[in-house]
């Protein structure tokens, strides 16, 4: 074996997370990450995608097309042997030497042979099995890369489902909305009626009527195209899915974010680009083997005759036996370029690989980040919602005392849908960022024990 020895990179990671007080709970003892919320139509989904995904089905298949083609690459490394079995019948002409005027002569020549050839390559200086080893860490890429689909996969599924259940909760906030702003326009409408009040207030609460109809069918077309997309990602049409009403109550579950270190090894995408590495200084080893000589060592065995009575008996035996090499005195620098290109190859799967881990260190920061954030934000919201109702409650009190017009009423009402709207959105946030953060930490926590 020839060429310098390759040894994993052990990427920089911090001691702890800036952020790591927004987790710092035990680890949960689940078979899949999505057991953690505890949702039977999660798990539902997740499992039906987990079948019938093509994109997964994909990466599988890539699975074990790297998997022959390591097969493949090994076979270099054994004898090969060949059945070469020959039947020849010909007829020429044949010149006779020495013949005045030339004299000419008929031929028939038959040939019968069955002989088994042997081809072996000597690896004297690894190059054959350094490209098997390049094939084979291909191949644990590609299980690495299987396993990132497979946590796309399902944290989308994931996200998409949430962002469908927080939709029907605006939905049953709308319309809420909505019966309580008929209500009122027919109550300003009888007042308007008994000419109690103008009819701008009657217009302004139809205004506010239309205007929460219309917030309603604009969530019912994002929730379609949420649900639209759960279907593509669970390997159904879209045409014949469609899932149920299900408002998005309830804090999220606390998913531990583990020691910086082990994020990084757990990590499918991370663990990919250290295989690609592997592979690819593997190819330097074999272009630095390129420079010595090859040896290859052939024979055969089996029966040659002429007569077909004489075939395949003791007297038709034939063997033979032979060895060469082949050294490259000059080939245009080739294999020195060869050789430089495998380095460069090898540099810059590197240099992603480094990257990557600043990447994945900056994903889980931003979700414990918004983990926190979100948490306070929702607290802040929800307090903002109780102030809401009770300014709205007073404007209508005040309103039918005759005490302030209806716009103080419209006023109150917006900025009452406008608090819980953002509750509810602030809710499903904390329910995205938990998910962003699974996909972090490569959605698992089994390594972080």
């Amino acid at each position: 074996m020839v060429g310098p020895d390759y040894h994993p990179p052990i990427p920089e990671a911090p001691n702890e997370w800036k952020n790591a007080e927004a987790q710092n709970e035990g680890y949960p003892d689940v078979e899949a990450w999505w057991d953690i919320f505890l949702d039977d139509k999660l798990d539902e989904l997740e499992s039906i995608a987990i079948a019938n995904n093509r994109n997964l089905f994909a990466a599988y298949e890539r699975v074990q097309e790297a998997r022959a083609f390591t097969g493949v690459v090994g076979a270099d490394l054994y004898p090969q042997f060949n059945l070469d079995p020959v039947y020849n019948n010909q007829s020429l002409l044949i010149k006779l030497p020495g013949m005045v005027p030339p004299s000419f002569l008929r031929a028939h020549e038959l040939l019968y042979q069955l002989p088994v050839n042997l081809s072996y390559q000597l690896d004297l200086w690894g190059r054959l099995q350094d490209q098997y080893y390049s094939a084979k860490y291909q191949w644990q890429a590609q299980i690495e890369d299987y396993k990132f689909v497979l946590l796309t996969l399902t944290t989308d599924l994931a996200s998409f489902y949430y962002q469908l259940r927080n939709a029907d909760t605006q939905l049953d906030l709308l319309a809420d909305t909505i019966k309580t702003r008929e209500k009122a326009f027919t109550i300003n409408q009888s007042r308007y009626d008994a000419k109690i009040v103008n009819y701008s207030d009657v217009s302004r609460a139809g205004l506010e009527v239309d205007n929460a109809r219309t917030q309603y069918q604009e969530i019912q077309r994002q929730r379609a195209i949420l649900e639209n997309r759960i279907a593509v990602l669970i390997g159904i049409s879209p045409s014949e899915f469609s899932i149920e009403h299900l408002p998005l109550k309830g804090d999220p579950p606390v998913v531990p974010a583990g020691i910086p270190s082990t994020v990084l090894m757990q990590r499918p995408d991370i663990a990919s680009l250290e295989r690609q590495m592997a592979a690819a200084h593997s190819l330097v080893k074999a272009a630095y083997a390129s420079f010595f000589p090859s040896f290859e060592i052939t024979g055969g065995a089996g029966y040659l005759s002429p007569v077909l009575s004489l075939f395949l008996k003791h007297k038709s035996r034939w063997w033979m036996y032979g060895a060469s090499m082949d050294q490259t005195l000059f080939d245009g620098f080739r294999k020195t370029n060869n050789l430089y290109l495998q380095w460069s190859t090898f540099k810059e799967i590197g240099y992603e690989y480094q990257q990557q881990v600043f990447q994945a260190l900056e994903e889980v920061e931003d979700a414990l980040s918004d983990i926190q954030r979100y948490a306070l934000e929702f607290i802040s919201s929800e307090g903002s919602v109780k102030w809401a109702r009770k300014t709205t409650q007073i404007a209508r009190d005040r309103y039918f005392q005759g005490v302030t017009f209806y716009l103080d009423v419209m006023d109150s009402e917006r900025d009452q849908l406008s608090a819980e709207i953002i509750s509810n959105n602030l809710l499903a946030q904390r329910y995205l960022a938990t998910i962003h953060l699974i996909r972090a930490i490569g959605g698992t926590w089994s390594l972080c024990n």
